[in-house]
């Protein structure tokens, strides 16, 4: 394996299952411009399943194929490139209509401890909350996608970058705060002496 730049392509195409799915496929090149791996998700949006409820309260949970396609060439495994694919497919994601709470599946673990070590629940351990397109037999594992974009580093999707800011915002201000207090008590102090 050469030293080179990797390059990445993002194809995101209307599924060929049904109208209204959605596949998106991160490919990654070498310098040679040589295909060393790539990640495909499969979004089903025509079998959402409704939350039961009316009105404002009534939601459509969607749900994905997250191992629709993956593969790393041998030399390019272990060197953190599926979180790359991982945190491009994330932003195609936010962008896509899938929520924090939907989601994302793997029917039949077949690579090693991959699925495991992103932290992907086996069905038989626990089941989702949503009903899902997996039957949850064997090996079959799920995920949310605000987990998927906890494990990408990936700010979640509901506030995103505004959320964490403003949390920034709030605990600069309460260090003022605290510190405008210890300097009144120290005044105090001084005084009656």
């Amino acid at each position: 394996m050469s030293k080179s730049t990797l390059t990445y392509k993002i194809i995101d195409t209307d599924g060929g299952e049904s109208h209204g799915d959605k596949r998106i496929k991160v490919e990654m090149y070498d310098g040679e411009n040589k295909l060393v791996g790539w990640w495909g998700i499969y979004i089903y949006f025509k079998d959402g399943v409704s939350n039961g409820l009316r009105g404002s309260e009534r939601r459509i949970y969607y749900q994905a194929d997250l191992a629709d396609e993956i593969f790393i060439e041998e030399d390019y495994r272990g060197q953190q490139h599926a979180r790359f694919m991982g945190k491009i497919l994330a932003e195609k994601m936010a962008t896509s209509g899938l929520k924090k709470d939907d989601i994302l599946w793997i029917s039949a673990e077949a690579s090693q401890g991959f699925w495991a070590k992103m932290g992907m629940t086996p069905f038989e351990k626990e089941q989702p909350p949503q009903v899902t397109g997996v039957t949850g037999e064997g090996d079959d594992k799920w995920m949310t996608v605000g987990d998927f974009f906890k494990w990408t580093n990936k700010q979640t999707l509901e506030g995103g970058k505004k959320k964490y800011i403003k949390k920034r915002r709030k605990r600069r201000k309460s260090r003022r705060t605290s510190k405008r207090k210890k300097n009144k008590k120290r005044t105090r102090r001084k005084k009656i002496t």
